[in-house]
């Protein structure tokens, strides 16, 4: 049987501007994409890709580092080979009933999500239009930032209330200092920005064990430790919606 389509977003930014000025090179975090797809692809799932301006996304250098090379090289092969990473679908182009085809919607991390999906108003025309059909939004790591976007144009905050776990502030200090990864301080701090407006924030006992959040519609990974462990649960949660409406 067929299973239904799920929608990626990402951004396409390859620089963070920093708050002394300077930019920090980024873009997805590659794990954190790869794994979770992976899964899907595996399951029998279809994704679209879509990106702001239909940019092609690249991957964070920094996130490429951090992986051994036979991971790194597999990781990279099977994201480019992955259809529609090259040309995305606009998210600007995304209305109704075009977003009444996807059983899920999934956001991969990536300091790069910081630069323009929480200013987004695609971004939160998306968004709205899962909230509302309470149907399965996946975030993870710096994803959540694509949250913000729901915030303010006179409306209350959708996620108020709701529990979540993100890339904390202590992390994103030891980023900017001791280990001068970032190059500079961030100019704003996710999981300060998402507990302002009403979320309820929560953080893995201990660094390096995967930490997922669920919460209604909202499925939530700590870091790129929890990448895996979210993407067998993206596929557990869709499953279950299609026993459960038999599709």
């Amino acid at each position: 049987m067929t299973r239904p389509r799920l929608l990626v977003v990402s951004s396409a930014a390859t620089e963070l501007p920093l708050a002394n000025g300077r930019r920090f090179r980024t873009g997805y975090c590659l794990s954190e994409l790869a794994l979770p797809l992976d899964r899907l692809l595996e399951a029998g799932y279809r994704v679209d890709i879509a990106t702001p301006e239909g940019r092609p996304p690249a991957p964070d250098p920094h996130s490429l580092a951090l992986l051994p090379a036979r991971a790194r090289a597999a990781q990279l092969a099977f994201v480019e080979r992955t259809e529609g990473m090259r040309e995305p679908v606009p998210i600007e182009s995304l209305h109704e009933p075009d977003l009444a085809r996807y059983a899920g919607l999934f956001v991969p991390g990536g300091h790069a999500q910081m630069v323009d999906l929480p200013r987004s108003d695609a971004m939160a025309r998306i968004l709205l239009h899962f909230h509302e059909a309470r149907k399965l939004t996946c975030l993870i790591c710096h994803g959540p930032a694509a949250l913000l976007s729901m915030a303010g144009a006179g409306r209350p905050f959708p996620y108020a209330g709701y529990a979540l776990t993100c890339f904390p502030s202590w992390m994103e200090h030891l980023l900017e200092y001791p280990f001068p990864v970032l190059g500079g301080r961030l100019p704003w701090y996710l999981d300060k920005q998402l507990a302002a407006l009403g979320m309820k924030l929560r953080k893995g006992a201990v660094p390096g064990m995967p930490l997922l959040i669920e919460d209604r519609e909202l499925l939530t990974g700590q870091d790129p430790f929890s990448a895996q462990a979210l993407g067998e649960r993206m596929v557990q949660r869709l499953e279950a919606t299609r026993a459960r409406d038999n599709v």
